[in-house]
């Protein structure tokens, strides 16, 4: 019997149904630790599959397979009803992917596993064709997903450098203050300390000119008033 089968799911479904109740009071406990990761997954898919219409029933074959990249991709879901479904979907299988070395699940693997769970159609072959572009869709969200999540990592990593780079040399600065120069307080201070000891020193000879002519005029003064 495959891990993951139908018969070892079925007693999780009720574990399931009673943990959305659950989930709204204690999110954690939503899910129990004992259930296999692969019932787990395969009720995941079984829940998609039990929706009244496929995630990806909007877009018809057709407008799918006329996009060949990424941004035709992205245009593309924006026009469904179900886009937050489905980017709760894909930022799951974004989640698994991020754990390929342990799970050996790749953006091209897990695109593969939900694809014929996004849509609905009757006829078999039909559908298998348009899993296919499905696959391709999935795939490209996922990676895209996936490369903003790294970006935004970075960025993240470049901004807290930055800022403990800058808080570096305000504490530089903060201890190394008197050989980059005087505060405007201590400027001040030491101007004032110069005015006062240019005054009580000696004078200089422009002051000496100004005395001597201050000392002349104040003896002719005197000499007039003798007269």
């Amino acid at each position: 019997m495959l891990i993951g089968s139908k018969r070892k799911q079925r007693p999780h479904y009720t574990v399931v149904d009673a943990g959305a109740a659950l989930f709204t009071r204690r999110p954690l406990a939503a899910v129990p630790d004992s259930i296999d990761v692969h019932c787990l997954a395969g009720l995941i898919k079984a829940w998609f599959r039990e929706l009244p219409s496929g995630v990806l029933d909007g877009l018809s074959p057709e407008k799918v397979l006329s996009c060949d990249d990424e941004e035709k991709y992205v245009e593309l879901v924006k026009q469904l009803m179900e886009a937050g479904l489905l980017n709760w979907a894909v930022d799951l299988m974004a989640d698994v992917v991020e754990e390929e070395e342990s799970n050996k699940m790749n953006a091209m693997n897990i695109a593969m596993v939900f694809a014929p769970n996004m849509t609905r159609m009757s006829d078999p072959l039909t559908a298998l064709v348009h899993a296919v572009q499905v696959m391709n869709l999935l795939q490209t969200l996922i990676v895209k997903t996936l490369r903003e999540r790294e970006e935004t990592a970075v960025m993240n990593l470049l901004q807290t450098l930055i800022v403990k780079t800058l808080r570096k040399r305000e504490e530089t600065a903060s201890s190394s203050y008197p050989f980059d120069g005087p505060t405007d307080e201590e400027f001040a201070c030491h101007s004032l300390q110069e005015m006062d000891s240019s005054c009580e020193g000696p004078m200089s000879d422009y002051d000496n000119s100004l005395y001597s002519n201050s000392s002349r005029d104040d003896n002719e003064y005197e000499d007039e008033d003798e007269v």
